[in-house]
């Protein structure tokens, strides 16, 4: 009997297993010293000094993961602001405060995608690129259609992920 592993197979393994994602590191190294102070670091606060270096992200899936799993889980209360609120409306702002929490997190990668979406429909005139490879550049009202649509994409997001904030007190059960 042959086993094969997907393509995915590590990256599920990681969401599953989430102590190994914290102890990969420290058996590919080679630096013993930093992994097992790595270790410790959060086995005892929770976080190491690595997570320092890319800190928004690092916050931003605690954050994200806490609010998908409150959505899941089974749950007494609700936001408490008046006795009048629907407690489907807080469903749908737990949705919408995950969704920005979504964009931001991934943020990267929606970026590259816009420039990537913008750049396949670039209709500037022809430029070498690093490689000598030769692309479509994008003209001044392609390139302010592609900041635009990046700045109001990122500011939707910040709008929706401060509702996390503003309910911060009614995220309880």
């Amino acid at each position: 009997m042959e086993i094969k592993f997907g393509p995915d197979f590590w990256k599920s393994f990681d969401n599953c297993f989430g102590v190994w994602g914290r102890f990969k590191s420290w058996i590919y190294d080679n630096n013993p010293y930093r992994n097992f102070r790595i270790m410790v670091q959060r086995g005892t606060r929770g976080y190491c000094e690595t997570d320092y270096w890319s800190m928004y992200s690092w916050t931003g899936k605690v954050i994200l993961n806490n609010l998908k799993h409150f959505k899941d889980s089974k749950r007494y209360g609700y936001k408490i602001v008046n006795r009048r609120d629907d407690p489907y409306d807080w469903e749908r702002l737990i949705d919408t405060m995950i969704d920005g929490w979504e964009t931001l997190v991934n943020w990267d990668d929606i970026d590259m995608e816009i420039f990537e979406r913008h750049r396949n429909n670039a209709t500037g005139p022809k430029k070498k690129t690093l490689f000598g490879k030769k692309e479509n550049s994008l003209t001044d009202k392609e390139r302010s259609a592609m900041w635009k649509e990046r700045d109001d994409k990122y500011k939707d997001a910040q709008k929706k992920a401060m509702l996390f904030v503003t309910h911060f007190h009614s995220l309880w059960d």
